[in-house]
């Protein structure tokens, strides 16, 4: 049984009731006002309600890409550590489907966090996919675990700019951290080969995904884009 946020999720209660379609198909875990507006953390309740929310984020991904190869290629590109090819398709989906107005609440890098981890429900059968797992000395974003051993295991941290700061500079926080914190420690344990550490940093609609070494080997001038 998962729970997740609606404002996460939808960063809207306008977008939140606009999913009436499942009504009855959530239960309430815990409920707070906060200034003013209601927010409750719901919890998905049985397997078979969350293979329909599966089915449903599905489709909204096949229309934010309108072939179905390009949601393929974004999960491949994640297993191969084809950093270049997965900044480049996790723009063209943010592009189609985010509003600029979804990053701007409280807590942003939780809704880049939850729009991942929707993404990767298509791995499960062959992979574990873990938020928040503790890993090495810390808790990395996101592990990909495999199920079975050789295939390969990724480590993704995210990050969003804080005020003030580059995304170079959000980079080289996050690279450090997974360094730091041997956040890989958990899939080299499992028997995942390769192991691809990535990083990946988010502003509104745009995306810059780097692996961990390049960012590290690099830390002097960084990435950049205009």
């Amino acid at each position: 049984m998962r729970t997740s946020s609606c404002a996460i999720w939808t960063g809207s209660p306008r977008r939140c009731g606009a999913s009436s379609s499942f009504s009855g198909y959530l239960t309430p875990r815990a409920v707070r006002e906060e200034l003013g507006k209601v927010i409750a953390s719901l919890a998905i309740p049985n397997i078979e309600v969350g293979v329909a929310y599966r089915d449903l984020f599905d489709s909204w991904l096949r229309r934010g890409l309108p072939e179905r190869r390009h949601a393929e290629g974004l999960l491949r590109a994640l297993l191969a550590g084809d950093a270049p090819s997965l900044e480049a398709l996790l723009e063209r989906l943010l592009v189609t489907v985010m509003f600029y107005q979804d990053p701007a609440g409280r807590e942003p890098e939780k809704l880049y966090h939850g729009f991942i981890l929707g993404l990767l429900v298509q791995l499960e059968g062959d992979y574990d996919v873990r938020s928040n797992r503790e890993s090495g000395l810390g808790r990395a974003d996101v592990l990909v675990r495999p199920r079975t051993p050789g295939r390969p295991g990724v480590v993704l941290e995210l990050k969003v700019p804080q005020r003030g700061e580059t995304p170079e500079q959000a980079l080289l926080a996050a690279a450090r951290q997974v360094r730091d914190r041997r956040y890989a420690a958990e899939l080299v344990a499992a028997g995942a080969a390769p192991v691809h550490a990535l990083v990946a940093v988010f502003d509104g609609k745009r995306a810059w995904v780097r692996p961990v070494d390049d960012v590290l080997s690099g830390a002097e001038g960084g990435p950049s884009r205009d």
